[in-house]
């Protein structure tokens, strides 16, 4: 399942350091879970 550039924008802003953060651990469990 794809997921939605608005989604990967919200679970960024919620797990990140900030809007931009997809690096941080957090944000890539979230994306890839």
């Amino acid at each position: 399942m794809a997921i939605t550039q608005e989604r990967k924008q919200e679970l960024t802003a919620q797990f990140g350091d900030s809007p931009t953060d997809t690096g941080k651990t957090e944000v890539q469990v979230a994306l890839l879970t």
